[in-house]
C-alpha cells in the first residue's frame, strides 16, 4: 500500500510541475510577445514623428512659418516642440533603455495605450499636413 502511495505522490508531483511548466512558458511568452509589440509600436510612432516633423518644414518652407497648427502655435513653434518631444521620448536612446527595462504586463499596457494615443494624433496630423501641403 505504502508504495501506491509513493507512486500516487510522485505522479501527483510530475503533474504539477508539468502544469506549472507549461503556464510559466505561457506567460513569458505572452509578456514577451507584449514587450515586443510595445517596441514595434514605439519604432512606428518615432518613425511618423519624423514624417511629420518634415512635412511641418517643408510647409514652413512654402511660406508658411507664422501660420497657426493649432490654436497659440504656429508651425515653427510646433515644429520646435516636436523635434524636443522626440528627444525626450521617442529617441533611439529611450528606445533602447525601453528595451532593458523589467517591465510588467501591467506597465507594459499602459505604455502601449499611451504610444498609441500619440501614433493616432500624429497621423491624424500628417494627414492634415499632407493636405495643407497638395493644396498650396
Amino acid at each position: 500500500m505504502e508504495v501506491i502511495g509513493v507512486i500516487i505522490a510522485i505522479l501527483g508531483l510530475i503533474i504539477t510541475y508539468k502544469t506549472y511548466a507549461k503556464s510559466s512558458n505561457s506567460e513569458r511568452k505572452k509578456f514577451t510577445e507584449g514587450k515586443n509589440n510595445l517596441l514595434v509600436i514605439f519604432k512606428i510612432t518615432q518613425r511618423l514623428s519624423l514624417e511629420v516633423q518634415e512635412l511641418i518644414q517643408t510647409y514652413i518652407n512654402m511660406g508658411h512659418i507664422n501660420e497657426y497648427i493649432f490654436e497659440n502655435y504656429t508651425n515653427e513653434m510646433y515644429l520646435d516642440m516636436l523635434k524636443k518631444g522626440f528627444q525626450t521620448s521617442l529617441s533611439d536612446e529611450i528606445l533602447h533603455r525601453l528595451n532593458d527595462l523589467d517591465l510588467s504586463e501591467a506597465n507594459i499596457e499602459t505604455m502601449l495605450r499611451d504610444i498609441e494615443i500619440q501614433k493616432n494624433n500624429l497621423q491624424l496630423i500628417k494627414n492634415m499636413l499632407i493636405m495643407k501641403i497638395q493644396n498650396k
